[in-house]
């Protein structure tokens, strides 16, 4: 345990049993043991929300998986189909793969590693990202906009949609 964090252990075993142990860092006065507690509550829920299971995971290590877990389903599909929709239904249709780019290009920060890490030429994921702002009309240079992709793309694998 770090000190000053909240680690969570998630277990799934056999049929579908789940175990999970909390940790909080060490509290010198009973006031703070309520708020330890609805911390590592969190951390709990938040994983089995999203089906996270056989890891140890901090409460900062959440980061914006921890603040998606506030947030109810159906404004998620809501969010993750405004950004993502059409995208997902020319791949659906085409057997395309431009949702995998988008995702590798805004994991890896640039083009060059996106095009390694996708085994394609970098004129192929130009022309990719290229279709990606005509088909959704997204300005792939705006950070803004990068980031709703993102946290869309993060719906999108939290939900196995």
């Amino acid at each position: 345990m770090i000190d000053g964090d909240y680690l969570v252990v998630a277990l799934k075993g056999p049929a579908g049993f789940a175990a999970w142990v909390g940790f909080s860092p060490p509290t010198l006065a009973p006031a703070g043991i309520s708020p330890a507690h609805r911390e590592v509550r969190s951390v709990m829920e938040t994983l089995t929300r999203f089906g996270r299971f056989d890891q140890i995971v901090s409460a900062n290590e959440l980061g914006v998986t921890g603040l998606l877990a506030s947030v109810a389903d159906d404004r998620l599909l809501d969010f993750a189909r405004r950004h993502l929709g059409p995208l997902a239904e020319h791949d659906r249709r085409r057997s395309g793969e431009l949702v995998d780019t988008l995702r590798a290009y805004l994991e890896e920060g640039e083009q060059l590693a996106a095009a390694r890490r996708l085994k394609v030429h970098p004129n192929t994921l130009r022309y990719r990202l290229d279709r990606i702002g005509e088909i959704t009309g997204a300005d792939l240079t705006d950070p803004e906009t990068r980031l709703n992709l993102a946290v869309a793309l993060r719906v999108q694998g939290l939900l196995d949609l």
